[in-house]
Order: C-alpha cells, then structure tokens, then sequence
C-alpha cells in the first residue's frame, strides 16, 4: 500500500536517513507502514527528493513528486539540480518540469563559493533551474506546448522538417528526437543563419543527421515527396542579429505551410507499440547456467522479465482445457473460453509446438489414480498438457516475437512504464523511459499484461487512478521433489497429475501445480530481491527427480486486504532465514521437529536439483496454517502416490504465486476507466500460459472490433 502525506514528527528516524526533517512542507511516501521516500516543497520550491536506496529505479520517486505536486495545487513550481545529476533531471522532466537557461554572470562576477574552490581553474558550472508552469507565472509560453507536443508525437527514425532555421535551435531539438537513424532538413533566406545552424549541429554530434540549406520554405515541395514528412516546424521571427531587412512575408510563409500539410504523412494506419521492461527473448541470458548459482542480476531478472515473461524460462506445459489455468470461463463462459484455448494451441502449433499431447490415452489407468484420489479426499483433474520444453519454449517464442516485429508492432525493450494517462476519467496512453530518452505514448486503448512481476506495479496504477478492483487469492506454499520411481505411475500417465485438497482442519483449497518429470527446480528473483523457487523441464535433458508445487490458497478481506503484501514477507522472512537463498527441507525432519543439515542431504536417495539451496528449517517462516495445510496435503498424496510422504522427500521454500488484485471488467475486457484493459496474470483472472494466450486472443478480437 503507497500513501504519500505530510510528514509527523515521529518519522524523524527515517527522515533523517532520507536527508530531511520533519517539517513544514515535508511529504513522505510510505509503502506498508514503512518511510520510503521524502521530498520538500514549500513556497514552490523543491528542496530536495528522495528514496531509499533499495527502493530505487522503480517509479516511486515519480509517483511521489506527482502527488506532491497535485497537494500543492496549481501555479509555477521551480527547483535546480547540481551538474550531472542525470537521474533528477529524468524524474523531473517525466512530471513536466523543463530546464530554464541561465546566462553566466559576467566576467569578474563568479559567486564567492566558485572563487573559494577554485573554478578558475575551468569552466563555471552552475546548477540548473528546472520550472513547472511558466516562467514568472506566466503560463506555458507557445515554444514550450510545441516542444512538448513534438516530444510526444515524432519518433526515433523520423524525418523533420525546420521551415525556420534560424540560428538552429528548433533544428537540433528536431535531430535530437529523429536520433541517428532519422533525417531533419532545415531552410532560412539569410546565410548567416545556414551557417550558424550547421556549426550548431556539427558542435553537437548531429551534423550527420541533420543539414541547413539556404532556400525559401516556399520550395519545401522540391525537397520532399508528398506523405514523406513526419513534423514540420515553422517559427516565424526576425534572426537575432541578423539582416532585418531579409524576412519571409505572409504570402510566402502561408502557402508553405499549405504545402507542409501535404507533404506530412497522411492516412497512417493505427499502430501498436509494446513496451518491455526488459529484454527481447533472443537476449535474456541467466547467468546461472555458467556460474551455478542465482547472481541477483540487476536491475532485472531475466528469467522474470522480458519478452514472454516467465514462460520463457518454464518448462512450457500448455494446459488444454478450461478448467485448468484461472477464471477466465467465470468472465467470458466456459464454451468461450474453451474455444480460446484452442484457437491459441494452433497458434502455438503454427510456430512449432509439439503435436503430442499428454494424457489423451491410458484410460483405464487415469480411472485407476482417480479412484485413489476420492479415497484420499483429493478430486484429480486430468487436463491434457502440451509440453513444449524450456528449449522449445524459447524457440516458439522467439518466432511469434519476430513475427510480431515483422508485421508491425513496434517493440520498445530495456523501457519501463511508469504511468498510464488519463485525462478526463479517460485513459489516454503512457508515460514511460529507458535509459536514454522519455516517452509520452498517445493511445486509444492501452492494454496493461505485465505478468506477475508487476502486481505492486499495477496496484499502485489502479490506486491512482481509481481503476475498481479487489483483492485476488495468493498462493504460498513449497516445491516437492522426489526421485522419478516414486512418480513414474502418474508421470507415465498423466505428465502432470493436478490435484485438489481441502485438509483438515483449516479447510483451506491446496493444490498441485507444475509438475515437472525429470526436470529441475529452479530460482526466481521478484522486487526487493525476494528469492522464490520454481520448477522446469526441458525436452531432452533430463534429472532423476520429479519436482511439483504445493500451493496453499490464502483470501483476505476484512480488515487486512493486501494478500500480495502478506506472502512478501513471507518470503522475505524465509530468505533471511536461508541467508538470501532458496532453503531446502526434508518431510521427515519436518515431522520430527528438527531442521536439516547440508551433511543429511548429501546422505540421501534424493539429491537436490537446486545446487545453492541452503539446508535448514522452513517452518520457522512458513505461517502455522499453511505449513500444516502442506504436510496434511502431502499425506493425502502419499495414498495416491505411494512414497510421496517418504522421509527423504524435499521441500523448497518459499514457492509464492503473487496474483494481481482482481480487476474489475466486463466480458470485452473493460474496466471502468475507458481506454483502459487488462489481460493475463496480471489481471488476476488467469494463472499460467494457456489461459493468459486465451485471454490475449480475445483481446486482440475486441480490439480488432472496435478499431
């Protein structure tokens, strides 16, 4: 839960550790209890911002300058920055601030710190004045709305168009936004101006990109093809220090413009832009492979973020049936939802899927595991599985990722959203940057399927902007691993054998989920560096053990509704416990009451998958409930899979499956904020490949529909 207020007096501990004190004009930003985050803002002036150091690169300092500011109200807000200080200047430049030039005092005139420590020694650097609003109050002036307006709307590759040369200021912001693989062509009827744009390009870097020539705009149509141009600037004014008696006059400059518009682009069909925090598939690399443990890579996860998300990284298992995989049916009806799911499994079929589906066959034997099932108070729900692989997984993903760049989706990687807009109740785009400019995306629709990783992200979207939802379910619980033998009657049948449980005596849903024969439990770095275990298998390389989660469900309402934020500390409690790693445990030492040494497991039949799990004791973090809703689970598993509960089985820890608050949308998608859907995991309506595919088809349809 973020809040942001004015500071009190007992936050001077953590204020103090921020550089402030508690006072006057102070605002805080607290996430769940805790002082994250302080700025200073009185008689509209900033006086300083900050964040706690693990708690930055990851929007909190935006969303507390922005609500500062909307507390503080309308009017011109100023601030100034030290040299070089690139992230301020970023965080103030994505809340609307502009730099504000400022002319060097006069020789002779240097301030007396400059004297003090030397500045003769170079050239004065002064710390630059960033203002909100207008200078003097004045409201935007019309050069500051065209910049503005230009920043949103010409792209990276475009070609530009400065009617105006001048002394070429407009012509290097212009180059600037085209960057290297755009073109900028300026005009100007005085030489003096040609030549000063150019050296101002060339002393720039940007002489390749853009040029001056000296010509009327009155000839702009001998310069480019009609539907050729991007942008078009004309600013109209005597050169500063030029030859007055050399100018452009209406009957010129009008019909230039008249033939501007013709030579802009025209008929451009709608576009769809992605943004992705982190990499496209053909560059996520975890390090692990190489090292042999988990190097806490920043500022990401590779296995978490990127292009697919997780999926990229997991063993692929695409579950076939509605009944699997989330509440999609409950939105949509199940027929709908099933006929989703099939159109999404010829499409992964057409990008290489395996065409053998687990689980179609050995009848007689699914009824032979289901009976048991029933007796052992657990209901089994054999859903057919197509398994890609982890390998096969990368592949098909990165065909469907080159397809969609192939045919038109533009794709912004290593960039980070960091709000949606919304003007008047409607959702209108995004802002977003990477790390070397600000995007403003205007869009008709924005589709926010940030996966998993981006729960706190998207709860904090929704709290701001008033997005209806509600707290979803949250999954905390342990990864199993027992030898391949113990398995083998329901790997051979089954693949995955999905079971649900409702033990005594809490009555609380547990379930299997990811089964993977043969395969390797694996780590996943979240936020705040929380270490989560998972499980994988690849189609060739196979382990001796079978590994499977155990989840136990977990609803909160009243009065404690943060069901994210309870399985964090969770984790963060089971990581501090294992010393930042995955912590591993035997059942049978569970059972008697005693942790388990790293000497116990290279003692038994079953050795760990997980080189860097750290042997010890997960029931001292796990919560009393959950911990007895596993080993009660694991013994009614052990009644249909004989040496389930034996006493060298495994059990990792923390397996936590963080699902976003349920958003509030109807059967097209639509929350109640026009402009605005949600999709996938994020969402908090499906739970796993298939259904979050499913979903992304009926997306595209209503989109396709309403466009």
């Amino acid at each position: 839960m973020l809040e942001v207020r004015a500071a009190r007096h007992g936050d001077a501990p953590a204020l103090d550790a921020l550089g402030a004190a508690p006072e006057a004009g102070v605002f805080v930003l607290e996430k769940n209890g805790a002082v994250i985050g302080a700025l200073t803002l009185r008689a509209g002036e900033i006086f300083g911002c900050a964040v706690a150091p693990e708690w930055r690169g990851r929007g909190y300092g935006t969303f507390l300058l922005r609500r500062a500011l909307r507390a503080a109200g309308p009017g011109p807000v100023c601030t100034q920055t030290p040299p070089g200080n690139a992230a301020m200047e970023a965080l103030l430049r994505r809340c609307g601030f502009r730099p504000q030039e400022q002319a060097l005092p006069a020789a002779g005139e240097e301030p007396a710190r400059a004297r003090e420590a030397g500045a003769a020694a170079g050239p004065l650097s002064l710390p630059q004045k960033w203002v909100r609003g207008a200078p003097d109050g004045d409201g935007e002036n019309a050069l500051a709305v065209a910049h503005a307006f230009l920043r949103t709307h010409v792209r990276p590759g475009a070609f530009a168009l400065d009617a105006t040369a001048g002394n070429g200021h407009d012509t290097l912001f212009l180059c600037r936004l085209v960057g290297a693989a755009g073109r900028v062509l300026a005009f100007d009827v005085q030489p003096q101006a040609v030549e000063n744009t150019n050296a101002r390009l060339r002393e720039n870097g940007c002489g390749q990109v853009g040029r001056a020539v000296l010509d009327s705009h009155a000839n702009l149509a001998a310069y480019a093809a009609p539907g050729s141009v991007d942008a078009a600037v004309f600013n109209l004014g005597y050169l500063p220090g030029g030859d007055h008696g050399v100018f452009t006059t209406p009957g010129v400059s009008v019909p230039a413009m008249r033939t501007a518009l013709e030579l802009l682009r025209r008929g451009t069909p709608e576009k769809i832009v992605m943004i992705e925090q982190g990499q496209a598939i053909e560059n996520r690399r975890c390090p692990k492979a190489k090292t042999g443990r988990c190097m806490n890579c920043k500022p990401y996860c590779h296995i978490t973020t990127g292009f697919s998300g997780a999926g990229a990284f997991s063993d692929g298992k695409l579950s076939l049936c509605s009944d699997v995989g989330g509440d999609l049916p409950t939105l949509v009806g199940e027929q709908k939802a099933q006929e989703l799911i099939d159109y999404a499994d010829g499409i992964y079929l057409e990008f290489g899927a395996d065409e053998h589906v687990e689980g179609l066959e050995n009848t007689e034997e699914v009824k032979q595991i289901r009976t048991r099932a029933i007796r052992a108070g657990l209901r089994l729900v054999d859903c057919p599985i197509r398994h890609l692989g982890t390998e096969k997984a990368h592949e098909v993903y990165l065909g469907i990722e080159n397809y969609l760049r192939e045919h038109g989706v533009e794709m912004l990687f290593g960039c980070t959203c960091e709000d949606v807009i919304v003007r008047d109740g409607r959702c209108c785009g995004v802002v977003a940057h990477d790390a070397h400019q600000d995007y403003t995306i205007e869009a008709r629709h924005t589709v926010i399927a940030t996966g998993r990783r981006g729960a706190d992200w998207l709860e904090k979207v929704c709290l701001e902007h008033g997005v209806e939802h509600k707290p979803g379910t949250v999954d905390i619980g342990v990864r199993v691993e027992v030898r391949n033998e113990v398995m083998e009657s329901v790997n051979r049948v089954l693949y995955e054998s999905k079971l649900i449980g409702y033990p005594a005596p809490f009555k609380n849903k547990v379930r299997t989920f990811c089964q993977n024969p043969g395969g390797f439990v694996s780590q996943e770095n979240y936020d705040n560096d929380l270490a989560v275990v998972n499980g994988h298998a690849y189609k060739e390389l196979k382990s001796p053990n079978t590994n499977v989660a155990i989840l136990c469900s977990h609803n909160f309402s009243v009065p404690f509704n943060q069901p994210i934020a309870y399985a964090q500390k969770v984790g963060e409690l089971t990581n501090m416990l294992g010393a930042g790693h995955i912590m591993v445990q035997r059942f049978g030492d569970i059972l008697d009451g005693k942790r388990t040494w790293q000497k116990e497991l290279a003692q038994s039949n079953v050795r760990p998958t997980l080189p860097d799990a750290v042997a010890g004791d997960i029931t001292s973090a796990m919560p009393y409930r959950a911990m007895l809703n596993i080993i009660n689970f694991i013994k009614a598993m052990d009644e249909v899979v004989p040496g389930f509960a034996a006493y060298e089985t495994l059990l990792y820890s923390p397996e936590l499956k963080f699902y976003s608050n349920r958003i509030a949308m109807d059967d097209a998608l639509n929350t109640n904020v026009p402009g605005l859907h949600c999709l996938g995991d994020s969402s908090g309506w499906t739970r796993g490949l298939m259904m979050a595919s499913a979903m992304g088809v009926l997306m595209g349809r209503r989109l396709a529909d309403m466009l």
